[in-house]
């Protein structure tokens, strides 16, 4: 089985859904593109990443992150530095 085959076999629905709306508007993400993503470090802005994370050797994407911390929250420090492992731990670029 094709890497690309094992790698959509693990995908969930979101990554169907997402991979299927770039490749039917293909002006939306186009191929090589640069993304920077800025990621508070909750779940909404995690599983965002994630998803582009996983498809971005379909499309040839660079992706960046870029962390603001607001310290709206107790956590927020913690966040980061969750967050700047996570990116660390997969190569992502990472910077606050």
């Amino acid at each position: 089985m094709s890497d690309k085959k094992l790698t959509q076999k693990n995908w969930s629905s979101w990554h169907h859904q997402l991979h299927k709306e770039i490749l039917t508007k293909k002006i939306f993400l186009p191929k090589g593109s640069n993304i920077l993503i800025s990621v508070s470090g909750g779940q909404d802005s995690m599983a965002l990443l994630s998803l582009i994370n996983d498809l971005k050797k379909l499309h040839n994407w660079s992706i960046s992150v870029w962390h603001g911390d607001h310290q709206w929250h107790e956590k927020s420090s913690l966040y980061a530095l969750k967050l700047k492992s996570y990116c660390e731990n997969k190569n992502i670029s990472f910077s606050f």
